[in-house]
């Protein structure tokens, strides 16, 4: 939902930009054509920065806490070969 508001207000900034700068048919013209590229690639973007922020975070708590961290993850183990053990039977 942000990638898309994100997108709008691009789309919405550049078209102001452009019509300051040169009448706005002319701005129209240059929002539809390069707009639509560097919106695309600002959404993209954006994704990839959470990704990147999410991932960061892991290895941030990992180092900072990894025996917590390994004790979680066999928890998590023990809980899902439980469920498959109840599963099968």
């Amino acid at each position: 939902m942000a990638g898309f508001v994100i997108f709008l207000v691009w789309y919405i900034l550049l078209l102001i930009l452009g019509s300051v700068l040169t009448s706005f048919w002319i701005a129209l013209a240059f929002t539809m054509g390069l707009g639509y590229i560097s919106g695309r690639f600002a959404m993209l973007y954006y994704k990839w920065v959470i990704q990147a922020g999410k991932y960061m975070n892991w290895k941030s708590l990992e180092k900072k806490h990894a025996n917590v961290i390994e004790d979680i993850l066999k928890e998590r183990q023990s809980i899902i070969s439980e469920l498959l053990r109840m599963r099968n039977s």
